[in-house]
């Protein structure tokens, strides 16, 4: 009677699980589904005697809630298609990733292969046999290794062996493993059926063997294309037990080796091929998973789906911690990563946002990497969750030896006492796996793990024992019923569909522009407002307020919880938006509230850490028999993540690219930066609300005091630095493909206001504490951004409020160029380039040098960020000053004999030697091509090339003459000959080049028969004319100043020297265009010459052959 108390009360069902096949066929013009649903209930209610009452006698029954496929009512088994043309389009919107109309099966086909023998045919070429010696007593294999092979085989492919594995490793199912699960079993009798396994898998295999302990699962692997053979290190009661634990329904088959069994569920896709969501089975890899079944063959059914209130920008969403609903909606439209980020970076480009930068690595030749939802079917909960991955690899390239050596090293990398990462302070080990036989991996592999004594030792032995593994092989006790009552909490309909529809915030957002107090406060006042719900574009309602409303608005968002920290796409927060605004009283609330929360956060610290410290003299270590045998309620900690390796890949996809057991993963402790890619980044509640002053955005890394600069609030300014904004904190760029990186000073922010604002901004930022002499990553300083921005009022104002800084910065040297060719420029070099003789002769007045010397040079150097690596000894060093060039050279060969005057009364060098001369003191390699030069030498080359400008000759116009011969010249080809196509080319080319220099003179004659030729060659030649008399002038000003060329400078050199280079000069890079025909090219007559490259022994007959042929 007692036993009769216990039983549970199970739901009736129409028909015993045997006869369910031939029940669903003869009730054909029912909906399947409705058909299946009392089994549905009854596994339910049984899972919860799974979970609640594990020796309830109603569970002897090992084949409970299962059946077998393969008996009298196989025949049965048909495809149940959808009738698609009558169907609404509102039922249609319900299914998740529909099939195409190849993948859909023919109603009435059957749904599964016909018989055993077939399946086990499939079996062994899916797992290449390495199965066929197993004694398959208390173990199944379970999941996509039997529904794969079990379902129907296109014709083409089934035709031979051959193109049968092509199909199932090529085609269908190129990533997936074998998942083996052991039942009725206590520990030491698991052990010896693993030894079992690995020794018959060897037998089976001519290859060498691994065997890899991770820690939920031991993986058997061998050589490409042998499947990985993976055994999870669970307890199970029974396969009803394993199957009920599944929660996809097309997964729900096992084979013990003499039959499949599957549970109704499963049975009811097959026929539908269709998957129902159910959110009491839903955990964190449930989604992947759905879409791992849509490409064998499965679509997705939600009767509750409404695609109307779907928000858009789930698309653009963080992957890796999108959830629920709005995870499974990504995979249908983007269900890889590539076109994910593909997609991003076109609405990236869209809006007019720069590029994202996403790190990924693949290992060479692994399949596992290219299948992203390949997600085991008996991973749940935690077990997939937000960790880096590394999957034991399969392909060509990996064999058993391969994956021991990157086994192997990644545990060294983990563990080397040289290789612990600087922000570690504790040193214990890290075993991600163990590898070698079954035999060495139960047991402990390393033996030498250091026991954690402090409490900081203890605190972090315990949060990396939920990923790694140490000591002896364990298992757990697996519970079928843990989604419903155990360590995972399902998620409710609202829950799951939170990130996938849009909130209700329009009337909020109005009220908010309105600026409309009273109705916002109404709305927050509802029980289920969520001041953080956001709208299509992201923004959330305080991100809104701050932007387009009141501080009063601002203020009741913030008392009713809106996060103060959250992010708009490209990374601003409101505090951002309260200083691009300049609004004062809006940026005091954001600030007093950030603090208040700092401070609120750090008493919460202290509770958490007097707590721990209170509970660790209760902590009773485990010991004996239930060490090992564990159940996930009792050790509901280590469940919270069950899955491993080695930090391998940074993408989006580690989330849940977990393959199968055979991966371990570690969790990423860095900031998280994925929200940098997100239009729409996702928050927690129980992160902290409160602001780092000068917290940086996105996509323009800036602080909100850089947004203040540039919107010319100066009283934001000053607020925010009153908070503690650093006033010299620069805006960083980085480029994470060649890993350069540039700065804008905030001082140089102030050069992109008008006049006024500029001044009065640069002088409160000096007054703030910013200098003049502040240099970029490049080495550029302030001041010298101020020259190159040629604005005289905006120097003057340095060299009124900053002495001190103008002093160090003036004559500062920043470098550029290459390692071979480094190039030295002053703030005086970048007002020479800037054409400006005012600011020049104001830098001379301010002290600027007009010579620079080593010592000088050298300082510079050695603070340069990119020449101090390039330093070496004294000849070296050097031989790179000598290659600067100075002021006045560089005056001269930009055309400003101003400058130039100028920089020789201030005592300039008259004798200063180019950059390429100075070398030729030197390298005496470098005179043979090379003539050296002073600037005298310089002068003398431009009063030359400005008198040819202005000679008579050089305005002479003649009419063009077309070549002789050039209109008959077809005439010697033959018609369709290649001879003639090829000169056809050249005449073409020839006669457009004459019509060309044809039209251009008849330009110039009519210009200059309406007298507009004769006044431009007139103002041209007064130009010229007026620029030699300057010229010449300052060739007298050096020649006072005692200049000489370099022949006399250096008489000896020169001797060597005999290929003269003419040099290019500024003052000549542009001039009047002047028609000059070539008067002895075009008397010649019109020829083509025929030749053909990388022939070296070319005849005349040989040419006339090639040309023929």
């Amino acid at each position: 009677m007692a036993s009769d108390m216990a039983m549970p009360d199970l739901p009736a069902l129409p028909a015993h699980h045997e006869d369910l096949a031939q029940y669903i066929a003869a009730n054909r013009s029912r909906n399947v589904n409705d058909l299946i649903q009392p089994y549905r209930q009854y596994e339910n209610q049984l899972r919860a005697v799974f979970a609640q009452d594990r020796s309830n006698p109603v569970l002897e029954d090992p084949y409970i809630n299962v059946l077998p496929l393969f008996n009298e009512n196989t025949e049965h088994i048909k495809v149940r298609a959808r009738n698609l043309e009558a169907e609404s389009e509102e039922e249609k919107s319900k299914y998740i990733m529909p099939l195409s109309q190849d993948e859909r099966r023919p109603d009435g086909s059957p749904a599964t292969v016909r018989n055993l023998a077939e399946f086990q045919n499939n079996f062994n070429i899916f797992s290449e046999s390495s199965l066929v010696d197993m004694d398959w007593s208390n173990v199944v294999a379970a999941g996509s290794s039997v529904i794969n092979t079990l379902l129907p085989v296109p014709k083409e492919y089934t035709t031979t062996k051959r193109k049968l594995r092509e199909y199932y490793h090529e085609k269908f199912c190129p990533a997936s493993d074998v998942d083996l699960f052991l039942y009725g079993l206590n520990h030491e009798q698991a052990i010896e059926k693993i030894k079992q396994i690995e020794q018959s898998i060897r037998d089976a295999l001519l290859n060498e063997v691994t065997v890899v302990r991770t820690k939920y699962a031991i993986t058997i692997a061998s050589q490409y294309p042998v499947r990985h053979v993976q055994i999870v290190l669970r307890v199970y009661k029974s396969i009803s037990e394993i199957l009920t634990g599944f929660d996809i329904d097309a997964a729900g088959g096992a084979f013990d080796g003499q039959q499949v069994w599957v549970t109704p569920r499963a049975l009811a896709s097959f026929i539908t091929q269709t998957n129902h969501i159910d959110l009491s089975r839903r955990s964190p890899s449930y989604e992947n998973r759905l879409s791992k079944y849509s490409h064998r063959g499965f679509e997705v059914y939600w009767a509750d789906l409404d695609r109307s209130r779907i928000d858009p920008t789930i698309f653009e969403r963080s992957f890796a911690r999108t959830l629920g609903l709005a995870r499974l909606l990504i995979l249908e439209r983007l269900p890889t990563s590539s076109a994910r980020e593909a997609y991003l970076n076109r609405r990236r480009q869209e809006r007019g946002r720069p590029s994202a930068y996403r790190q990924k690595f693949h290992l060479g030749g692994n399949i596992k990497d290219f299948y992203e939802d390949e997600v085991a079917d008996w991973l749940s909960e935690e077990e997939v969750s937000n960790y880096h991955t590394f999957t034991v690899p399969y392909g060509e390239k990996f064999n058993a030896k391969r994956i021991e050596k990157l086994c192997y090293t990644r545990d060294l990398l983990l563990n080397a006492e040289w290789n612990q990462p600087k922000e570690r302070e504790v040193y214990l080990h890290r075993h991600p796996a163990f590898f070698g036989r079954v035999q060495d991996v139960i047991e402990d592999c390393c033996g030498t793990c250091p026991v954690p004594k402090t409490e900081e030792e203890i605190e972090v032995a315990e949060k990396e024992a939920e990923i790694y593994i140490s000591g002896k092989v364990s298992f757990l006790i697996d519970d079928p019923g843990r989604q419903q009552i155990g360590s995972f909490n399902p998620l409710t309909e609202q829950d799951w569909t939170d990130m996938a529809y849009v909130g209700n915030t329009a009337r909020l957002c109005q009220s908010i522009v309105n600026g409309d107090l009273d109705d916002v406060l109404n709305w927050l006042a509802q029980p289920d407002a969520d001041a953080n719900t956001r709208d299509y574009t992201g923004r959330t309602p305080l991100h809104l307020a701050v932007m387009a409303s009141t501080p009063d608005v601002v203020k009741a968002l913030i008392d009713h919880r809106a996060r103060i920290t959250s992010r708009l796409a490209d990374g601003r927060t409101a505090l951002h938006l309260a200083a691009s605004r300049g609004d004062t009283e809006m940026i005091k609330l954001l600030m007093d509230k950030s603090i208040e929360n700092e401070e609120m956060e750090e008493e919460r610290k202290d509770r958490r850490r007097a707590a721990s410290k209170a509970a660790k003299p209760a902590a009773n270590p485990p010991d004996g028999e239930d060490s090992q045998m564990r159940s996930d309620d009792e050790d509901e900690a280590e469940d919270k993540s069950d899955d491993e390796m080695t930090d391998y890949a940074q993408t989006e996809t580690d989330a849940h690219s977990a393959t199968t057991g055979s991966f371990i993963k570690i969790k990423d402790t860095s900031n998280n930066e994925d929200n940098r890619v997100d239009i729409v980044p996702d928050e927690s509640d129980d992160d902290p609300d409160y602001y780092q002053i000068d917290i940086l955005a996105w996509d323009v890394p800036s602080s909100p005091l850089h947004l203040a600069i540039v919107g010319g609030h100066e009283d934001a300014v000053k607020q925010l630095c009153d908070y503690g904004a650093d006033s010299i904190l620069p805006v960083k760029f980085s480029d994470n493909d060649s890993g350069s990186a540039a700065a804008i000073l905030t001082l140089v922010l102030a050069l992109s206001l008008p006049s006024s604002k500029a001044k009065s901004m640069a002088r409160l930022l000096l007054s703030l504490g910013a200098i003049s002499s502040q240099a970029e990553t490049n080495g550029v300083t302030a001041f010298q951004r101020y020259v190159e921005s040629d604005k005289l009022e905006m120097v003057d104002t340095l060299l009124e409020h900053d002495k001190a800084g103008v002093k160090s910065a003036i004559n500062h040297l920043a470098f550029g160029g290459w390692n071979w060719s480094p190039q030295a420029a002053a703030p005086l070099h970048t007002a020479i380039e800037t054409g400006n003789p005012l600011l020049v002769l104001k830098l001379l007045a301010a002290g600027a040098s007009v010579q620079f010397d080593y010592e000088t040079w050298l300082k510079s150097a050695k603070v340069s960020p990119t020449q101090s690596s390039r330093l070496g000894d004294l000849d070296r060093n050097k031989r790179q000053w000598r290659q600067m060039v100075q002021p006045l050279a560089l005056a001269i060969s930009h055309g400003h004999f101003e400058m130039a005057l100028a920089l020789l009364e201030n005592g300039a060098d008259p004798n200063t030697l180019t950059g390429e001369s100075e070398l030729l003191l030197i390298d005496t390699h470098r005179r043979s091509w090379n003539t050296g030069t002073s600037v005298l030498d310089d002068v003398n080359e431009i009063i030359k090339q400005l008198e040819k400008g202005t000679s008579e000759d050089r305005k002479t116009l003649e009419k063009p003459q077309k070549r002789p011969g050039l209109d008959e010249y077809m005439q010697n080809f033959q018609g369709g000959s290649y001879a003639r196509w090829v000169a056809g080319r050249a005449v073409a080319d020839a006669q457009k080049k004459f019509e060309a220099s044809m039209t251009s003179y008849v330009n110039e004659v009519k210009k200059r028969e309406e007298g507009e030729g004769e006044t431009a060659e007139q103002v041209k030649f007064d130009a010229l004319m007026e620029l030699t008399q300057e010229f010449a002038k300052l060739r007298d000003a050096l020649i006072a100043k005692g200049a000489k060329t370099f022949k006399e400078l250096h008489p000896d050199i020169a001797k060597e020297t005999s290929n003269h280079r003419t040099r290019t000069y500024g003052i000549l890079s542009h001039h009047v265009y002047h028609t000059v025909p070539d008067s002895e090219q075009n008397k010649k007559p019109f020829e083509v010459r025929f030749q053909f490259q990388g022939v070296s022994d070319m005849t005349d007959a040989r040419r006339d052959a090639y040309i023929e042929l």
